[in-house]
């Protein structure tokens, strides 16, 4: 039987404050020359390495409904559910976090 755990809260929240905390940082431009830096520096990179971002970027949408389908055949359904969420819970908070900062 699943236990709620007061620490998973916790992780959640403190999550939350580093992305709220971050999003202010970028808003505000406090980090303005170093993230420029670190930005023009990744995609300045050799384009050999381009193959290698896009399998890894796939892999992050892909994974969870993979999962989510493997958990489902093992009837796994509330796992199966949460993958299903996460997935798509990731690609909102990404477009709200790009439109607010």
């Amino acid at each position: 039987m699943y236990q709620r755990r007061g620490a998973d809260v916790l992780l959640a929240a403190a999550g939350l404050g580093v992305v709220i905390a971050c999003g202010v940082l970028v808003a505000n431009r406090l980090l303005a020359s170093p993230d420029v830096a670190l930005f023009h520096r990744i995609n300045h990179w050799p384009g050999w390495l381009y193959p290698d971002v896009v399998v890894q970027l796939s892999g992050v949408i892909g994974a969870p409904p993979l999962l989510a389908a493997a958990a489902a055949l093992l009837r796994r359904f509330r796992l199966a559910a949460a993958l299903v969420a996460a997935t798509l819970l990731k690609v909102w908070l990404e477009s709200v976090a790009k439109m607010l900062v």
